[in-house]
């Protein structure tokens, strides 16, 4: 019986050794820990979803505003947030001309770590060059857009 136990320990050991040796394998083939491949990874899932799929994030409690047409305004404008931050983190994603500016932990909320990333993408097509800044906040239910702001200039 003891015999039995050292050896299942001795196979599971192995197997954690196996797929640990295999997991850094593919991680120094294909690194996804950089941060521009980690936002293009992020640019391919909003590339799938939809702005119905932003229901919880676009919740808007009435007790807070009672009024109907206020809480409508205000879901339209965060749907419309989202959208062109898509677009345009999207579009980036497949030029390939993201940066992060910036990564930062803004505090710690409970047990869950609050940060903040700047996402930096640069759009150089047609006669003028348009910078955006995006900014996203991680918060309890996700990363959520905080702020979306551009530049624009003449190419030189």
């Amino acid at each position: 019986m003891k015999g039995s136990h050292i050896g299942m320990i001795l196979a599971l050991a192995a197997t954690l050794a196996v797929i640990g040796v295999g997991g850094w394998w593919v991680l120094m083939r294909n690194p996804v820990g950089t941060p521009e491949n980690a936002l293009a990874l992020y640019a391919d899932g909003l590339a799938s979803q939809d702005p119905a799929d932003l229901a919880p994030c676009m919740y808007i409690d009435p007790v807070m505003v009672p009024d109907a047409a206020e809480r409508d305004r205000r879901r339209k404008e965060t749907a419309d947030k989202y959208i062109s931050v898509r677009d345009t983190v999207v579009g980036a994603s497949l030029a390939r001309k993201m940066s992060v500016a910036e990564t930062k932990v803004t505090g710690v909320k409970g047990e869950e770590a609050h940060g903040e990333i700047v996402m930096v993408v640069e759009e150089s097509t047609g006669p003028s060059r348009r910078r955006y800044i995006v900014t996203m906040v991680l918060q309890d239910e996700g990363w959520r857009v905080s702020q979306v702001a551009y530049t624009e200039e003449p190419r030189p």
